[in-house]
């Protein structure tokens, strides 16, 4: 029997890296898959899936927000940030 369990502890450090674009716009976040397997990521209710190799950009609504990030043979990466308004955030895998 095989006992898959995912992994209930949140990142220390934050998963994006936030930079403010002189907007008043909603947040942008940029995710950007430089491996060669499949990222899944799921911010709030919202599942993305970023093929390798690819970017992905997302409108999110500010506040916070849990995600979760998951690809397949390497731990998960789970945590919560505050998205704001008026900022870019970026991440890459």
């Amino acid at each position: 029997m095989v006992n898959i369990q995912y992994t209930r502890k949140k990142q220390d450090a934050q998963l994006f890296q936030a930079e403010p674009n002189d907007t008043e716009r909603n947040p942008e976040v940029v995710i950007k898959n430089d491996s060669n397997k499949v990222l899944a990521l799921r911010i709030g209710a919202e599942r993305y899936i970023v093929p390798p190799g690819e970017e992905k950009i997302i409108h999110q609504a500010p506040g916070s927000s849990s995600y979760y990030a998951s690809v397949p043979g390497v731990l998960p990466k789970l945590g919560t940030t505050d998205f704001e308004v008026g900022h870019t955030y970026t991440w890459r895998f």
